[in-house]
């Protein structure tokens, strides 16, 4: 029997290989069809919703990682955005899962303080299909039966902080630590050596004082300054003093010159007015109401005996009246007659 091979006969655009043997009929032989490409289809099971954690202790959840498809899927590496970066671990970040297979991995959150994260997961792998990211979310609360010390002094709002309030009646108004109250002493001190942690409402009150209600988060020892308003009164008051060229001397911006001056502060809006008042003379006083390195308002009269001044002021905020030792020669007395809000 002999072989022989035949070269290839076009036909058509199709390329036609005929084999004679032995005289027989020959048959057209089919191409083989490629291998079809490996599948790696990534699913994630589970959840990473963790709920509120007390701050310091630890809750961990598993998640599944599946591979739906017919190649070997490797898993290089989770990545985590925002603050669950530090505040969260997972174990194993890497690791190779079988067609059909599946890698389980668990994550520990530990909250470093209280306060949310909500953050998106990444699984790096090589998949050619599927979701490979999952969102992870936690809160770190207090531990309810932890108790804390929570002190400090009362003093009086700005500009007069300075001022402190021995006496203030401190008083927790809701909560779990609704009820308990301290009195400030003498230096203006107050202190509840322990209370449940969380966050409440605190009151603050004190004769002349418009009482006062803050919010209080108690999560470690603190220590918390309080300060309450002056009640709303006018006040009228005559000062004095005595100027002449040699005395110390404020500026205009303009030129420096003698001149005195009365710091006052306020804690409600209003207008302060003065009348500044010296005895017939050859001297020439002026008066002036500062704000900071601003002037508000100054004396336009050229009076030898009286000048007027009136100016709207704003709560919080510190003020000057300036006696200005215009011109002249002697020693010059004089009053400030001055009515302002307090």
């Amino acid at each position: 029997m002999t072989h022989a091979w035949i070269r290839p006969a076009v036909s058509l655009g199709l390329s036609l290989f005929m084999v004679a043997c032995g005289g027989g009929s020959s048959s057209p032989t089919a191409p083989t069809a490629p291998a079809a490409a490996a599948t790696r289809i990534i699913t994630i099971e589970g959840s990473l919703a963790f709920g509120d954690v007390v701050v310091g202790q630890t809750r961990d959840a598993t998640i599944t990682i599946r591979n739906s498809g017919t190649g070997t899927m490797t898993l290089s590496g989770i990545t985590a955005s925002g603050g669950a970066t530090s505040q969260t671990t997972a174990s194993p970040t890497t690791g190779s899962i079988p067609a059909g297979g599946s890698l389980t991995i668990t994550f520990r959150y530990t909250p470093t303080g209280i306060g949310s994260i909500s953050s998106t997961v990444t699984f790096t792998t090589d998949h050619t299909s599927g979701t490979n990211t999952l969102s992870l979310s936690g809160s770190g609360v207090a531990d309810p039966a932890a108790r804390y010390l929570l002190d400090g002094r009362v003093r009086e709002s700005a500009p007069t902080s300075g001022t402190t309030i021995a006496g203030a009646v401190v008083r927790v108004v809701d909560g779990a630590n609704a009820g308990a109250s301290s009195t400030a002493d003498g230096n203006a001190y107050y202190v509840f050596p322990s209370l449940l942690n969380g966050t409440f409402n605190v009151q603050v009150s004190a004769a002349g004082y418009e009482t006062r209600t803050q919010s209080v988060q108690l999560t470690a020892n603190r220590n918390l300054d309080l300060s309450l308003t002056p009640v709303l009164r006018v006040i009228d008051e005559v000062l004095s003093g005595t100027l002449s060229g040699g005395s110390t001397t404020c500026t205009d911006n303009i030129i420096p010159r003698p001149c005195q001056r009365f710091t006052f502060g306020v804690h409600h809006n209003g207008t302060a007015e003065a009348v500044l008042a010296w005895s017939a003379g050859v001297n020439d006083l002026d008066l002036e109401l500062w704000h900071g390195t601003t002037r508000l308002a100054s004396s336009a009269g050229v009076s030898r005996t009286e000048e007027r001044v009136s100016s709207a002021v704003t709560a919080g905020s510190s003020y000057q009246w300036r006696v200005v030792y215009y011109s002249g020669s002697t020693v010059q007395g004089f009053t400030l007659t001055v009515r302002r809000p307090n």
